[in-house]
């Protein structure tokens, strides 16, 4: 019993692995572009700069 046992934990490490596809890989300005949320991604992350620029502006004056 033991020994086929053994015999199974060999053929199933000998199994070859399961190939999965490959990622579908893209840039992160074709991921913002054509994001779920289209252009309100650009709209958004726009504001949110021009919003930061804006309350910083100050603070690098002095």
């Amino acid at each position: 019993m033991p020994l086929r046992k053994k015999t199974e934990l060999v053929s199933d490490q000998k199994r070859p692995p399961r190939t999965t596809p490959p990622p579908h890989k893209h840039t992160l300005w074709q991921h913002f572009w054509h994001g779920d949320w289209g252009y309100f991604n650009w709209i958004f992350f726009g504001s949110l700069i021009l919003l930061s620029l804006i309350l910083a502006y100050p603070i690098f004056i002095k």
